[in-house]
């Protein structure tokens, strides 16, 4: 970390999260909408610190600082959790003592995707020896897994609200972000800590999701809640990731029209059939 900020480059990198991917983390190839998104997040922590920090700003940082966080639903393929990977990085090395509390629709997408996406750009990066890697928390070396610190949280589906609550509470620093990914499936009651907390100079959420269904907070953080967030919608189709066979031989067996390809090409929740049919 000294070395880094003695040659200014830690400063460069905060400024800009693309900047950090390219040059500390060695990604040539970073898709458009993984540009998009990128650019979004750098933007909104930006805006906060400024605001908290009574600097000038513009109305629209104004604006921004008043965001929960960026939620993005996409298609598959688009490189959702490689996003989410490199996010949980940047603002682990980055930010003074950040602590990035992560969850997911189960314990085998967050350790053997997203913790397993941490690892792969971490370990051919520039950065791999200020960080250690566990199976449950990834933190910068130097400080010892004591203070900042990236850490899988699950939570059981067959315990009540109260108890899922507390999957993400109990966490306060003033650079924080929370990492909810495959978020249409993650029980609404362990959001709840998430708006509860953000009381520090950058305390914000990064929500991603696949629309596999059509109720529940993921979902309404691009449709009611979406004033409270910075939204992009993924389609496969719009991604240099996904190849443009599969999406035609996806469109040929099912259908434009079809809950499988809203889903999983289109980014778009699923419709009932009783709504389709009264088109």
């Amino acid at each position: 970390m000294a070395q880094l900020s003695e040659t200014n480059v830690l400063a460069l990198w905060q400024s800009s999260m693309k900047r950090f991917v390219r040059e500390a983390l060695g990604v040539e190839n970073i898709s458009t909408q993984q540009v998009k998104a990128c650019d979004a997040l750098t933007e909104l922590v930006l805006a906060k610190i400024r605001v908290n920090r009574h600097m000038a700003t513009t109305p629209r940082e104004k604006t921004l600082a008043k965001k929960i966080g960026l939620s993005i639903m996409s298609g598959q393929g688009t490189g959702k959790d490689t996003f989410a990977s490199w996010a949980i990085l940047w603002f682990l090395v980055c930010f003074p003592i950040p602590k990035l509390p992560c969850t997911a629709s189960s314990g085998k997408q967050l350790k053997s995707v997203l913790w397993s996406e941490i690892a792969k750009w971490l370990n051919a990066s520039r950065i791999r020896d200020l960080i250690t890697w566990e199976n449950e928390r990834v933190y910068l070396t130097e400080l010892k897994g004591q203070q900042a610190f990236a850490i899988a949280r699950t939570y059981n589906v067959r315990q009540g609200a109260e108890e899922q609550t507390e999957t993400l509470a109990g966490y306060h620093e003033d650079f924080m972000l929370y990492v909810v990914d495959e978020a249409s499936a993650v029980p609404d009651p362990v959001f709840r800590p998430i708006e509860g907390s953000m009381t520090g100079a950058c305390n914000l959420a990064l929500t991603i999701f696949n629309p596999t269904r059509s109720t529940g907070y993921a979902i309404e953080t691009q449709r009611r809640f979406r004033n409270d967030y910075v939204c992009l919608h993924w389609s496969s189709e719009d991604s240099e990731l996904v190849p443009k066979e599969n999406l035609e031989r996806d469109l040929a067996r099912h259908g434009r029209e079809s809950n499988f390809y809203r889903i999983r090409r289109l980014g778009l929740p699923p419709v009932s059939e009783k709504a389709r049919s009264s088109r």
